[in-house]
């Protein structure tokens, strides 16, 4: 019994490790993109800084304004998907948490003889951890509430971002072309 205990315990750590790593690699994945967005973006000002050298016929501030802000939305923008991925590692974390809950809950009003000390469990005791693993379902129920809530106001975020995005890069390519001209 001690043995499959350590088993499950051992089990249970090679699944958090698991978790650790998937995360560790959702991570970098995330630098990685933002490290290339940033370096187009660089790009992207050095060219328009170039152009701005050259042209002399329009407004310079507004193409800066343009430019400025949408180097700030996309940054937004990934804040925000940063933010729903961490939102979504939770809500796995939650989720499993709560089956975790469900299983110990169906297990311990199945057991008549206690494991480890092999004497009979009173149905008081099995109540009172039913009772801790109600309020911390309740607990993980309101959790996960607000995340998707959390999550919801961020989508409806990216969609804005996007839409920003888009009109900035309208108006950034309508200045480019003034500026050509």
């Amino acid at each position: 019994r001690r043995i499959e205990f350590e088993l499950g315990t051992l089990q249970k750590n090679l699944e958090e490790r698991k978790s650790f790593f998937n995360e560790l690699e959702k991570t970098k994945i995330i630098i990685s993109s933002k490290k290339d967005n940033l370096n187009t973006s660089d790009k992207d000002k050095q060219e328009i800084l170039k152009f701005l050298k050259d042209s002399v016929q329009f407004n310079e501030s507004e193409y800066m304004n343009v430019i400025n802000n949408l180097k700030n939305t996309k940054t937004d923008l990934e804040t925000a998907n940063s933010s729903i991925i961490s939102i979504k590692g939770k809500i796995n974390s939650l989720e499993q948490e709560r089956i975790d809950l469900i299983q110990k809950k169906e297990r311990i009003f199945k057991i008549d003889i206690c494991p480890t000390c092999l004497q009979d469990v009173p149905e008081n005791h099995k109540h009172n951890i039913f009772n801790e693993t109600e309020n911390k379902l309740a607990n993980i129920k309101k959790a996960l509430e607000f995340l998707f809530l959390e999550k919801s106001s961020l989508e409806s975020l990216i969609d804005k971002c996007k839409k920003h995005i888009f009109s900035f890069e309208e108006r950034k390519y309508e200045l480019e072309i003034i500026k050509s001209k």
